[in-house]
């Protein structure tokens, strides 16, 4: 019994340890809080499946802002990337990507200059392809013209890390999984290194998130 009561009270100890850190983190980002974020960076993809075998990402370009919200920050952003295949036909026609988002994301202080940001990121991802392609019905009477634009829904998950360099500077780098969910969805892991601004957030912002 005597052991029981004993683990029962270092399980505890433990939750209320957790419960102190996360409040510490708490305190710590909203003493922050008032700071608006510009990020400008450039990613890799760095996971191969059926999707980057066939049409290979070049190099990303991402301006995201953030701005602040309760505990975490609240973020708009847009990504361009070019999807281009080594053997690129009508059918598999290279392509521009730009994927415009919001999302929300909870730093995380773990030293005075290094911060952890978990992220999700819901937005829409436009596509705009190189060719189009033409099919004939079997009676040869009519031709139908595939679309050489798609719009579709896509997800994105992330992990920021950002250094302090400055009051105003910092450097970033993310690790980001993003889904489209096409007809058969195409999934890109990317790793992002770059810059980001900071500057106090003017009131007209602040009552307009409020």
């Amino acid at each position: 019994m005597n052991f029981k009561k004993l683990q029962y009270k270092k399980i505890t100890k433990i939750f209320e340890f957790l419960i102190i850190l996360l409040c510490i983190h708490t305190v710590a980002v909203a003493q922050h809080s008032n700071q608006v974020f510009v990020d400008l960076n450039s990613g890799l993809s760095i996971a191969q499946n059926s999707f980057t075998d066939t049409w290979d990402p070049y190099p990303a370009g991402h301006l995201n802002v953030r701005v602040p919200f309760y505990a975490g920050q609240l973020e708009a952003g847009v990504r361009y990337t070019r999807f281009k295949g080594d053997a690129p036909s009508d059918r598999d026609s290279d392509f521009h990507s730009i994927f415009i988002h919001a999302g929300y994301g909870y730093p995380i202080q773990i030293t005075s200059r290094y911060r952890l940001s978990p992220t999700v990121r819901f937005g829409n991802n436009f596509m705009v392809f190189d060719s189009f392609n033409i099919f004939t019905n079997d009676a040869g009477t009519e031709e139908f013209i595939t679309d050489q634009t798609e719009s579709e829904f896509a997800y994105e998950f992330a992990l920021r890390n950002g250094i302090r360099l400055s009051k105003h500077w910092q450097l970033n780098a993310t690790l980001s999984y993003n889904r489209t969910l096409t007809f058969f969805p195409l999934s890109v892991t990317r790793i992002s290194v770059g810059i980001t601004y900071a500057f106090n957030e003017p009131e007209w912002l602040k009552d307009f998130v409020k």
